[in-house]
């Protein structure tokens, strides 16, 4: 459903890269080996792997698969072949860490692409998280690893119960737990506040982002309440600053979304933003109260690490 409404929506303007199942060498950049034999070893015997997710028939190849088309952004994109990308595939990863899968992920995507950006070049990156769902497994595997800085906006008190201000990995890891309730306006405020200041400080080489669709109001698992068209700012945002910063270089993978008919519009929303001209200033309106809060909470956790510029820029 969701690729026919891209190419009902977008026609030529969407061109469709072919990938494969992601390489072995990247995967044992990411996990340990025993985890990589233990999937192996379920393949087909139907077990449960964790309490989320079991190895169906067919699963290790859609795993495999999932992966390996965050993979295949990123080498578009460092080849020069493509500017933007979208890795339309599920399962999602950003819970899985590098010894166990939780919360339907198996294997890191977003891990995945980062070991193969830094293979191909690109040392520094600027990873965004704004599913509804902290990704703590992309902060266990990533959030100390030099040249790497994480913006994850989630549901505070959600599954799986981390992601607090004071988890800041090696200082370049910038969470904010929201109330349930936040909107457009809300998650459009922080994106505008957070990242800017974040890329000055990092001058990233490739902007990353782990996108859920599960804060979209419609969504049976959150409390959020983002529309569609904010997902579109959401993107907006994100390619204004990868346009500033790396030449627009912006790979986004699909993570959790629970309500089929919202992700499917949702993400043509973010698509049409990444492709479809320029991006625009993607202003955003006026949040509450408890996300300026929010905001202020993480700006200040981060003055010992990053310095009171930055803070102060985030909290202009």
């Amino acid at each position: 459903m969701t690729r026919a409404r891209l190419r009902e929506a977008l026609g030529s303007e969407l061109e469709t890269i072919d990938c494969e199942q992601v390489p072995w060498e990247i995967l044992e950049a990411v996990h340990h080996r025993g985890y990589l034999d233990r999937i192996v070893r379920l393949r087909g015997s139907f077990p449960r792997i964790h309490a989320q997710q079991a190895i169906l028939a067919g699963s290790l190849e859609s795993i495999l698969f999932s992966a390996g088309a965050a993979v295949s952004g990123v080498q578009a994109i460092l080849a020069g072949r493509a500017a933007r990308a979208f890795a339309l595939a599920e399962p999602p990863g950003h819970h899985a860490t590098a010894d166990h899968g939780s919360g339907f992920c198996v294997l890191n995507n977003m891990a995945a692409a980062v070991a193969a950006a830094r293979r191909g070049g690109a040392e520094r990156l600027l990873l965004v998280d704004w599913d509804v769902h902290h990704g703590d497994g992309t902060q266990r595997i990533l959030g100390s690893v030099p040249g790497v800085a994480i913006v994850d906006l989630h549901q505070d008190s959600l599954f799986p119960g981390t992601g607090s201000v004071d988890e800041r990995g090696g200082g370049a890891v910038w969470n904010v737990p929201l109330p349930p309730g936040c909107g457009d306006d809300d998650y459009g405020w922080l994106l505008e506040r957070l990242l800017r200041p974040i890329a000055e400080r990092l001058r990233p080489e490739l902007v990353l982002v782990s996108s859920g669709f599960d804060p979209h109001a419609e969504d049976p698992l959150g409390g959020m309440s983002l529309t569609d068209d904010g997902f579109g700012r959401l993107a907006a945002c994100v390619r204004s600053v990868a346009d500033e910063f790396c030449g627009g270089r912006l790979v986004v993978l699909l993570e959790g979304g629970y309500a089929p008919a919202a992700v499917a519009r949702s993400v043509v929303k973010v698509v049409s933003a990444l492709g479809g001209g320029p991006a625009g200033t993607a202003l955003a309106g006026s949040p509450g109260d408890p996300t300026v809060a929010a905001l202020e909470r993480c700006a200040n956790a981060h003055v010992a690490c990053c310095g009171a510029g930055t803070c102060a820029a985030v909290l202009r």
